[in-house]
């Protein structure tokens, strides 16, 4: 299965420039990418919806039924369901639109995660009421709309009126389209068929209403993408059939694109994760032969020192890059962890650095349990292996763990501080987001830190950088990580 990760970050590249609207989330709501477009109509910035959930952050509560319903009709049918909801915007404002929902399961059939395009329908709703109001008044509107805009009779389904984009549309004259049969729209392949046209219109004329994609075909036999909305209104006191049609050709390429961003971004996570590994260990496992050589001269020994540990760092990273595939598809199952034993094994991997004077001091508490699993480790490892990556000479390291309470609420609180060349204060926010186009380019320390802070969040804990000396950068940093207390089992 491809990398969540990796896929949103593509998709995002992808549909960047698109003027509809993306966004995709996992099935908890927390949202994992989205384009401008997207920003541009809920008003929210991007660090604001990382703060959000789908689909509260931005649809109403009267509408959680339709998003509850949309996930089933997902979940049974495994095509895109197409819907009109409303959403609000940041400033409360409720906006109509029109959503073509999807979800990428796994092969066993678990949803990952959705993905959604959507669309703006506010002018086409102006358009209806204006149309119901008066015919005079809507006139205006009607003809401009980019969007097909039919009106039928809903029992002998002539035409009673239409805009230009109708007939446009399909490349023919007014009177040309109006003269044609519905197998003169579809492309007649199954199911798009006049048949199953047929079947949607009289489904909308008995009052149910229809929302789907179709396949068209214009006037020189060119196959087009579009999205149909059948109901059944009431104009005066005649009850009328609006159809009304929107060329998505657009949308579909950008969703083929992102279909094919996703298999690359598959190809290239399993390409790396075991070819190249592999490759990376059996390097490995030949340099450490050669530098057990007992007849090898010090000079030798200290050139092959340097591949094999660039080698330890490519495996590493790709341990990395699998733990947050993980993160991301994967649901938590969490119990209560001991911090201390887990903080003793970690320390006592550093217990001894080759070419290295580096001491560890730890001061436990007798107990301190947080909700996490056994990745919890990984967060230690990886801020005590960069203080010592990114240090040069001694260094000495001290590990805490204390109880804290804050806003009534019990913490287990980690502080691991060292004496070396410390952060920045401009590095410091951002060191975590190593992920963001904002710091595309890393400071040295990887997709570590990003995968410290992933699983900061996801055991619902906070983790700041503090300078070891206040005010002075430049005399070592202090990481502070800040878990939920819980009772141990």
């Amino acid at each position: 299965m491809q990398t969540v990760n990796e896929f949103g970050h593509i998709c995002s590249m992808v549909i960047q420039n698109s003027c509809i609207p993306f966004i995709a989330f996992y099935p908890d709501g927390r949202i994992m990418t989205c384009n401008p477009a997207f920003y541009h109509l809920t008003d929210y910035s991007g660090m604001e919806l990382q703060e959000l959930k789908m689909p509260d952050a931005i649809m109403p509560q009267e509408w959680s039924r339709i998003f509850s319903e949309v996930k089933s009709r997902l979940e049974c049918t495994g095509q895109p369901c197409p819907f009109e909801c409303e959403i609000k915007r940041k400033g409360g404002a409720h906006v109509p639109v029109e959503i073509f929902a999807h979800e990428e399961c796994d092969e066993a059939g678990n949803v990952l995660f959705y993905y959604a395009f959507i669309n703006d329908i506010s002018l086409r709703q102006h358009a209806i009421e204006e149309l119901k109001r008066s015919e005079e008044k809507y006139k205006t509107v009607f003809d401009s709309a980019n969007d097909s805009i039919v009106i039928q009779d809903v029992d002998t389904g002539k035409v009673l009126d239409l805009n230009r984009a109708s007939w446009e549309m399909y490349g023919y004259t007014r009177e040309e389209y109006l003269c044609l049969r519905p197998e003169g729209f579809n492309c007649g392949t199954p199911p798009y068929t006049a048949e199953n046209a047929q079947a949607h219109i009289a489904r909308a004329a008995a009052g149910k209403p229809q929302l789907f994609g179709w396949h068209n075909k214009r006037s020189n036999g060119e196959l087009f993408w579009v999205e149909v909305n059948l109901k059944r209104i009431a104009i005066g006191d005649q009850s009328r059939l609006l159809a009304i049609v929107r060329d998505i050709t657009q949308r579909k390429h950008a969703e083929e694109e992102a279909d094919e961003a996703r298999s690359r971004a598959e190809l290239y996570l399993d390409l790396m994760s075991h070819d190249i590994n592999n490759l990376n260990q059996i390097g490995l496992g030949y340099l450490e032969l050669a530098m057990d050589d007992p007849g090898l001269d010090a000079r030798t020994r200290e050139l092959l020192a340097k591949p094999f540990e660039v080698l330890k760092n490519s495996s590493r990273l790709i341990d990395n890059v699998r733990k947050i595939q993980k993160l991301k598809e994967e649901t938590l199952h969490l119990k209560a962890v001991d911090m201390r034993p887990v903080l003793e094994r970690v320390i006592a991997q550093y217990a001894s650095v080759p070419g290295r004077d580096v001491s560890i001091h730890f001061t436990p508490v007798s107990e301190c349990s947080v909700m996490a699993d056994d990745l919890i480790a990984d967060v230690f490892d990886n801020i005590i292996g960069n203080a010592i990556k990114h240090s040069a000479g001694p260094l000495t390291i001290d590990v805490r763990i204390s109880p804290s309470r804050t806003n009534d609420k019990d913490w287990c609180k980690v502080s691991i501080e060292d004496n070396g060349p410390g952060i920045p204060d401009r590095l410091k926010e951002k060191i975590f987001n190593r992920m963001d186009k904002t710091t595309i380019r890393p400071n040295g320390r990887g997709l570590g830190l990003y995968l410290v802070r992933l699983l900061v969040e996801n055991y619902n804990g906070n983790i700041w950088i503090e300078d070891r000396i206040g005010g002075d950068s430049s005399k070592g940093c202090r990481f502070v990580v800040m878990f939920p207390a819980t009772e141990k089992d």
